[in-house]
């Protein structure tokens, strides 16, 4: 009686054929690749939404900070020679800057160090001007990759008296 461990009779058993497996493949392979396209997109679009988020934040913070110093001022100059906004309110003189270069909205209080409100400032776009009584602010931030990101906002000056 010989053993022999590597031979398998042929008897009802069948194995897949070169077709069938190369067929096994090619479904494989195409459900693979539509599952890593889905998941790029969604890290992708991920990515992308969430930079949006983050310049609308910007944006409507810094309109924010602006609306707060402008609701508490004597007196508001806009589009200076080196200033974006002035506001003056008792002793305290607020002024804003759009830097070109680095393209950030910063404010300074009373000739202090300026802090930055805002980044990714596209400052040809972004403007201001003052109407009567009214400051129309519209400031607009590009991420790198994304469409503009602007929120335009009119914000009535309530001149106090001292």
């Amino acid at each position: 009686m010989t053993i022999c461990l590597f031979r398998m009779e042929a008897r009802g058993i069948r194995g897949f054929t070169l077709i069938e497996l190369l067929l096994g493949i090619a479904i494989g392979g195409i459900i693979g690749a539509g599952v890593i396209t889905a998941l790029y997109q969604l890290v992708t679009y991920n990515s992308l939404y969430s930079n949006r988020l983050v310049a609308l934040r910007e944006v409507e913070g810094a309109i924010d900070i602006i609306s707060r110093d402008v609701w508490q001022a004597e007196s508001v100059t806009v589009n200076g020679t080196d200033y974006f906004i002035q506001i003056k309110y008792g002793a305290h003189k607020i002024t804003y800057t759009a830097d070109t270069v680095g393209r950030t909205l910063k404010r300074e209080l009373d000739g202090n160090d300026a802090v930055v409100i805002a980044r990714n400032i596209d400052t040809d776009n972004t403007s201001v001007s003052l109407s009567g009584e009214s400051l129309i602010l519209k400031v607009t931030s590009r991420v790198t990759g994304l469409r503009t990101v602007s929120v335009t906002r009119e914000v009535q000056v309530r001149r106090r008296t001292v």
